[in-house]
């Protein structure tokens, strides 16, 4: 608020003071503004605004009265559209960059940056210099404009589903941080959490989604080996990748999807999920996630697994078997033991060598062994 009445009416005055000699070449009239101080009416602060308390404050410099004003930086951030979150964060982002930079340069331009070395002045709030170089005053408001900023990128961040799309928001908040760090408010270490739990959702997500198509597959999928010539062109083209030629030939098959999964439609479309959920999480691959990201392709690999198990306790089991289910052959029943053993022998553990690829040295930490324990010693090994 702006003081009425008489208070109101208040003049802006303009004082200057005898100038150094110097003869820099500019003009008259730049080196008259140099040498003056506007003291402007007073304004109304009210209890709690910038750490200070209630009562009229006169600001010394030029510029409008609304220097420190909050609804102008509310105001432009509620006028942002944020039904695309990518656009929203990515102006919000902007938004901030440009005004709190702006606005710590003009108070720097005013005041200078000498306020916290007056002695006369320690008992101030308006006197003291935090660590970052800012006077108390401007880092108070500082420090809320860029907590105020992270609050609404940590809400907005778990809309973006896609792994590029995070990363690329991370590199643009992250180029903000390095902006701000030229005037003292450098948040960078602050954002990794942040992107951490974004990326650990979209993975998880992911996992579940790619567990429960599983399990709703291999419900009503009908059991057959694949065509023989299907199956013969698919290890022809095994046997050649693995041939190689002595000058990356192997390294290339070793990162392609097994040819012997499509044999099995379920398995292989379960490993074409996962691999499209670590292809998305690369992009964002924070060291903070190599454990718990681990965990989450253990049991969605473990999940997958336990589903095999109750078919096969449900339309292959003796007695167990209900009315309306047919009797399988000896055929059917060979076709679903092929698919186990895909996903205890081959998938599983390509799978584990991909997430080693993404989080060097992760594939460790997965434990597909014990993920497909179960499937292994009930219908594998029987």
């Amino acid at each position: 608020a702006t003081a009425k009445g008489p208070l109101g009416a208040m003049p802006t005055v303009k004082y200057q003071f005898a100038p150094a000699p110097r003869d820099d070449g500019g003009s008259s009239q730049s080196r008259n503004e140099a040498m003056s101080v506007y003291v402007l009416p007073p304004i109304w602060y009210p209890d709690g605004v910038l750490g200070l308390d209630p009562g009229w404050y006169v600001k010394i410099g030029g510029g409008a009265n609304d220097f420190f004003d909050e609804d102008r930086a509310d105001d432009a951030v509620a006028d942002l559209d944020d039904g695309n979150a990518y656009d929203y964060l990515k102006r919000l982002t902007d938004l901030h960059r440009v005004h709190l930079f702006d606005v710590v340069m003009q108070y720097r331009a005013i005041f200078g940056d000498a306020d916290g070395d007056d002695e006369d002045d320690e008992g101030s709030s308006e006197g003291t210099t935090h660590a970052s170089g800012l006077p108390g005053l401007l880092y108070g408001w500082s420090a809320h404009r860029v907590g105020e900023y992270l609050a609404l990128v940590e809400k907005t961040l778990p809309r973006i589903d896609e792994g590029g799309a995070l990363a690329s928001v991370m590199e643009h908040c992250g180029y903000c941080g390095g902006s701000l760090a030229r005037v003292g408010l450098d948040f960078r270490p602050m954002l990794p959490p942040l992107f951490a739990d974004a990326a650990r959702g979209i993975f998880t997500r992911a996992m579940d989604a790619a567990a429960g198509e599983f399990e709703r597959t291999v419900e009503t999928h009908r059991w057959a080996t694949a065509p023989s010539s299907a199956a013969a062109r698919a290890k022809e083209r095994e046997r050649d990748a693995s041939g190689g030629d002595g000058d990356g030939g192997g390294v290339e098959a070793a990162s392609a999807p097994p040819y012997a999964l499509l044999e099995h439609v379920p398995i292989a479309a379960l490993t074409n999920a996962i691999l499209a959920a670590l292809n998305d999480l690369r992009h964002c691959a924070l060291p903070q996630l190599r454990q718990p990201l681990a965990d989450e392709l253990r049991a969605c690999i473990e999940r997958c697994a336990h589903a095999l198990m109750r078919v096969e306790a449900r339309r292959f089991g003796r007695g167990e078997r209900s009315a309306g289910d047919e009797d399988p052959d000896a055929g059917t029943f060979n076709a679903f033991t092929g698919a186990c053993k895909a996903l205890a022998e081959v998938a599983a553990p390509y799978l584990e060598g991909c997430y080693g690829r993404v989080f060097r040295g992760g594939e460790k930490l997965v434990d597909v062994r014990g993920a497909v324990a179960g499937l292994k010693s009930s219908i594998v090994s029987a």
